[in-house]
């Protein structure tokens, strides 16, 4: 298993329609045979530059090479 984590932050305003969307499309990776956890996190320290983190665990065993 592998996990992959992304730290960013978005251009659009927040609650803006534009951000809401974004998470909908996020969401459509679950939908992927091989992604198992996906969660879309809110960063609430101020010690880190990025507003959300998006993690994700990858089943190789699903994985064809």
């Amino acid at each position: 298993m592998i996990q992959h984590t992304v730290l960013f932050n978005l251009k659009h305003r927040e609650s803006s329609l534009e951000e809401q969307g974004f998470f909908l499309s996020v969401q459509k990776l679950a939908l992927i045979p091989e992604v198992n956890n996906l969660k879309h996190l809110r960063q609430i320290s101020q010690k880190i530059p990025f507003k959300f983190a998006l993690s994700m665990t990858f089943d190789l065993s699903l994985i064809h090479i």
